[in-house]
């Protein structure tokens, strides 16, 4: 850093993430570790090709993203039996589902919790972990607490293990006599919202900012430092900063933009077609996901919901444009708000979790291919004809009306207006 800052860059910025990676120094680490890696820097290596190949045994601790991808690399690597290992619950685990739905759809299982207690070894080399199994409780705090269940050890047979526990920043090529200030934790004091440190001219994002967190995090980071270093590199006070919710770009959608045919799928998501496991499993370098054909690629584009568009609308200033509709199909989630400025939900129609005595709407209908619009015109339902609010049909009636005129129908709200009374 010191040469960085003697080349008279007017600003620095240090995004150099969290590569230090974890590992748990249990009893026999010392006399195993040349056969146990930490997760983050075994994967550099493997990318590097200075590893090709992993012991036939592999237990791979943690439940992150990371252990995921060393899992399924060792399976390539030559593990045949690679078992994933959680101290948590399976519900709990920080991978994102569809990385554990790939890993275990190869075969690997993922055994949760699960306490890593000590290396077992035979011969002087690593041939087992102990794990000591345990339940999850709450104190009165709501604080997770993981109790042994008091059964005996469970072994499981190991020639690598592969800690994917967590990362840590490191800074060992930032001299410590620079004026850049470092916490306890090693992490660099910061501004949180100009993200510059105690040196004016040097600024952090990402992982090496505040630690490990995920990659939108980061993004922001980097859009707060790049207008921090705006505002320094044009002398300009970097702490006059506009309102989070501007916009930085120009381009606006005006209505006529987005109005046009939005019959949004209800589809469920399209599953990305696979290789085949026999492939994959013996070629590193193999893609997994083949990717979408045409007709799968328009099936999934239909799902879209065009969350793009301004979804924030007024009650008292609706002039019928259904873009509420549009967003916000009937059978996702409505909330309709009365001229009584009483709120109800209506949820999954046409099944309302909560019935209304009368709500305004206008009525549209899918015929012959296209959306039509009924005549503008008050739409009265009487939901609730007891105290218990119990309902008597209700949105079946509707539904049933329409379709014996054979159309598809969608509810659009509107506000209750003079020119629209209620039970007209």
């Amino acid at each position: 850093m010191k040469d960085l800052l003697r080349e008279d860059y007017d600003a620095i910025f240090v995004g150099t993430g969290a590569p230090l990676g974890k590992h748990l120094d249990l009893p026999g680490y010392q006399e195993a570790k040349e056969n146990i890696h930490t997760g983050i820097e075994w994967l550099a290596s493997v990318a590097f090709e200075h590893i090709d190949s992993i012991g036939n045994k592999v237990i791979v601790l943690g439940g992150g993203n990371t252990a995921m991808d060393c899992c399924r690399t060792s399976k390539r690597l030559g593990g045949d039996e690679v078992t994933v290992v959680v101290r948590s619950g399976f519900d709990e685990m920080k991978a994102s589902p569809w990385e554990i739905e790939d890993a275990m759809n190869e075969d690997i299982p993922v055994v949760n919790f699960h306490v890593p207690k000590e290396y077992i070894l035979e011969d002087g080399k690593l041939a087992a972990k102990a794990f000591e199994k345990v339940r999850k409780e709450y104190d009165e705090n709501g604080r997770r607490l993981l109790i042994s269940t008091g059964e005996d050890p469970v072994v499981i047979p190991c020639n690598d293990v592969l800690c994917a526990i967590g990362q840590d920043n490191s800074f060992p090529w930032i001299e410590r006599d620079l004026g850049i200030e470092f916490d306890k934790w090693e992490l660099p004091v910061l501004n949180k919202t100009t993200f510059q440190s105690t040196h004016e001219r040097v600024f952090f994002g990402g992982d090496a900012a505040l630690g490990p967190d995920n990659i939108i995090t980061a993004v922001a980071h980097g859009h707060d430092a790049a207008l921090s270093i705006h505002l320094l590199c044009n002398n300009h006070d970097i702490n006059d900063r506009p309102n989070a919710l501007t916009a930085l770009d120009s381009q606006k959608m005006g209505i006529h933009q987005w109005s046009y045919d939005n019959d949004i799928s209800s589809d469920v998501r399209y599953i990305v077609p696979h290789a085949a496991k026999e492939q994959t499993l013996n070629d590193l370098n193999m893609e997994v996901e083949l990717g979408f054909d045409e007709e799968l690629a328009f099936g999934e584009t239909m799902r879209c919901l065009n969350c793009d568009i301004q979804t924030v609308f007024t009650d008292n200033l609706c002039i019928e444009c259904d873009a509420c509709v549009d967003i916000c199909q009937p059978t996702a989630s409505l909330s309709l708000q009365m001229q009584r400025s009483q709120i109800y939900d209506k949820t999954c129609w046409p099944q309302p979790r909560i019935w209304l005595k009368t709500f305004m709407c206008l009525i549209s209908y899918k015929l012959d291919g296209s959306w039509r619009r009924t005549k503008t015109s008050a739409f009265t339902v009487d939901f609730v004809q007891s105290a218990a609010l119990q309902p008597p049909g209700t949105c079946e009636n509707i539904s049933s009306i329409l379709l014996k005129r054979k159309t598809r129908a969608r509810v659009s709200p509107f506000n209750q207006s003079k020119n629209y009374t209620q039970g007209k």
